[in-house]
């Protein structure tokens, strides 16, 4: 790899970095397994990096991310893939948290 596509990874890494958590949250939350919600986001991230998006703006380029994960995730859950269901839903004392500013 040259050093400007190795300086160019690091630029787009950077800004995945700031949404991963709310990627995978989304994925999670679509798919109800983790493992699956991983394979979303790592499908997600290869996806924008290779429609080169990592110049565009910052709305356009969490947006573009965003829209491949949910893609990802509504495929897997449409599959019927059997995997475990792990995601523990929207507990009452995230939501409160959330309502207080606790939680991102």
């Amino acid at each position: 790899m040259l050093k400007a596509e190795i300086e160019e990874l690091r630029l787009y890494l950077s800004r995945i970095r700031p949404i991963y958590h709310q990627l995978f949250n989304l994925a999670h939350a679509i798919t109800g397994n983790c493992d699956q919600a991983e394979y979303c986001l790592q499908y997600a991230m290869l996806d924008g990096w290779a429609a080169g998006d990592a110049g565009a703006s910052r709305h356009g380029f969490r947006e573009s991310v965003r829209a491949s994960a949910v893609r990802a995730a509504m495929r897997i859950a449409l599959s019927g893939e059997a995997a475990e269901f792990d995601w523990d839903g929207l507990r009452s004392d995230m939501m409160t948290a959330a309502r207080r500013g606790a939680v991102s």
